[in-house]
């Protein structure tokens, strides 16, 4: 029997908003966030910036729970969400 590839195990869309937010929403019952790279590391999140603010990442989620991540760039092309259960990528038009 052929190894059917498994199903990607999170979804990653953008909000049209004044500050771009990614929304990566967990589609499991249980995964860790552990990075997120945006842009090939060229686009900073909340995450990735010095400050005494509160580290969001790594973050576990259940089946539907999201995790909301700040970017600082305009334009998204690329990210990279890395977790426990492995890479995943997703782009949008360039």
């Amino acid at each position: 029997m052929a190894n059917l590839p498994q199903p990607v195990p999170v979804s990653a869309d953008l909000t049209d908003s004044l500050i771009p937010t990614l929304v990566i929403t967990s589609l499991v019952d249980n995964i860790t966030v552990q990075n997120t790279v945006v842009n090939q590391g060229n686009c900073l999140s909340t995450d990735d910036t010095p400050g005494p603010q509160e580290k969001f990442i790594p973050k576990t989620l259940k089946f539907g729970e999201f995790l909301p991540v700040r970017l600082g760039c305009l334009k998204v092309l690329e990210v990279v969400v890395s977790t426990d259960l492995g890479d995943y990528s997703f782009t949008w038009n360039k």
